[in-house]
């Protein structure tokens, strides 16, 4: 056997003992990592599932108080009406959204941690660096945390026509 066949042999035997290793230990692995990804897609289908019947729910309350069937006629009936179903769906577009980027931070960090990455150090990351966006974006957090109370105040809501002086649109 010549010293090309030896080298040969050995990358050869490397392979396949890879392979069997991870043909072992490996699948573990992967099914742990679908069946996380399949939880997460399953809860997060059930969370928006309810937020959107809950949306429903209301919005056909009102509608059916004021014997209406589509959204645009509320706009000719009394305004508080319009309001509590624009509000509704302003809500639950921001609620789903918070839900479906909750669970994706939850489901990478299970994943890595099934990959054995170290997640501590990203954990304790994320809460100095959402303290330090917090402080160095004091105006936009001020801004949008006012604009979440506006649509629960209802002082504004969407579709509403606004006029800023220099500025004018629908929000």
């Amino acid at each position: 056997m010549t010293a090309q066949q030896g080298w040969w042999a050995t990358v050869w035997n490397t392979i396949v003992q890879g392979i069997n290793d991870w043909w072992r230990n490996g699948w573990p692995l992967v099914v742990s990592i679908v069946f996380i990804v399949g939880i997460t897609l399953l809860v997060r289908w059930i969370l928006l599932n309810s937020v959107h019947k809950i949306t429903d729910r209301i919005v056909r309350g009102v509608k059916g108080k004021t014997n209406v069937t589509q959204t645009t006629q509320l706009l000719t009936s009394p305004l508080a009406e319009a309001r509590v179903v624009q509000r509704t769906r302003t809500i639950a577009s921001v609620l789903s959204n918070i839900i479906t980027w909750t669970l994706v931070v939850i489901a990478a960090l299970l994943i890595l941690g099934k990959l054995q990455v170290n997640v501590t150090p990203l954990v304790a990351s994320a809460g100095v660096l959402g303290a330090a966006l917090g402080f160095g974006a004091q105006s936009l957090v001020k801004d949008f945390l006012t604009g979440l109370f506006m649509v629960f105040e209802d002082q504004l809501g969407v579709g509403d026509i606004v006029d800023l002086g220099t500025v004018s649109g629908v929000v």
